[in-house]
């Protein structure tokens, strides 16, 4: 188990998976969700893939300048 805000930030991704109940130290699964909610990052720098596609053409229009 976590401690701080890693803890609340589990807790809340964990409301996307099922209901629970918490009684002291134990966590109850109470009820869980037929279609869970997907969690959405929007951390800085996850733009990785932005320019994939571009990259993609090109690659291939140099690949295709190449004579073997």
């Amino acid at each position: 188990m976590k401690t701080g805000y890693s803890k609340q930030a589990q807790l809340k991704e964990w409301e996307g998976y099922f209901t629970y109940l918490k009684d002291k130290n134990k966590f109850i699964i109470k009820k869980i969700l037929d279609d869970p909610i997907v969690k959405v990052e929007h951390r800085g720098g996850n733009n990785k893939l932005a320019y994939a596609d571009k990259m993609y053409e090109m690659l291939t229009y140099i690949l295709s300048k190449q004579e073997e």
